[in-house]
């Protein structure tokens, strides 16, 4: 049974990874979490460290199935890739990972672009996705220009409240619980629970007002920026 461990803090490279393995392996995937202790009851209670895990629980798997491990760090004897995002410091580095996830998307990006992207959205994998789909629906020729990010992204001002705001209302819980404990350590609560009011109530704006669909054009998505007096790159 191959056990390969994914080590790093990449973890939209990890999912891109493992989703590729999956197709090429023509195969079923299921995903644990730690937390989700219906499935793993039997395995959580049987656990003192990871190593125990590994030496016991994994030699009852069959040799057809291939366990991915998400990792900080590997085990020594079993096979493991690093995905690693780089620095925060670094952004030359970043600038091109920015420009390689428009690649990947089908998208270029100019330079002067791709430095105004950064600026305005920060060195966060989710945030960078998320940014770059939207710029998908938006731009027809293929390339992104300064005005596109202009006109589309979202100018994450206080990124940590941003990334709070826009984890919880997309319900990645994990990460939100991640960046409010360190929001906790810097900003008063007040502060954190006026700023998801006033998240919410625009989106409770757009939910209350909005015909539900399942895909809007850019002009219908200007329209309802302009009536609702909410941002276009919050609405999209």
């Amino acid at each position: 049974m191959p056990v390969l461990f994914l080590t790093g803090n990449a973890d939209l490279s990890k999912d891109e990874y493992i989703k590729k393995k999956v197709e090429d392996l023509k195969a079923d995937y299921t995903r644990i979490h730690p937390k989700d202790t219906d499935r793993i009851e039997k395995i959580r209670r049987s656990i003192q460290t990871l190593g125990m895990f590994l030496l016991g629980m994994l030699k009852e798997v069959p040799e057809t199935v291939h366990v991915f491990i998400r990792s900080t760090r590997g085990i020594k004897g079993y096979q493991s890739i690093s995905f690693d995002l780089p620095k925060p410091w670094e952004r030359e580095k970043w600038i091109d990972y920015v420009k390689k996830a428009f690649k990947k998307k089908g998208l270029n990006i100019e330079d002067d672009a791709a430095e105004l992207f950064f600026s305005m959205v920060g060195s966060d994998e989710g945030r960078i996705e998320k940014e770059i789909e939207k710029l998908m629906n938006y731009c027809e020729s293929g390339v992104v220009t300064s005005d596109d990010v202009k006109k589309v992204v979202y100018f994450y001002e206080h990124p940590p409240l941003d990334e709070l705001s826009f984890s919880i209302s997309e319900g990645r819980v994990d990460n939100a619980h991640r960046v409010l404990d360190e929001l906790l350590k810097i900003s008063e609560p007040i502060v954190i629970s006026s700023v998801l009011a006033n998240h919410f109530l625009d989106l409770f704006k757009i939910v209350m007002t909005v015909p539900k669909k399942e895909k809007y054009i850019w002009p219908e998505i200007s329209n309802i920026s302009k009536s609702l007096k909410i941002p276009v790159p919050k609405v999209a």
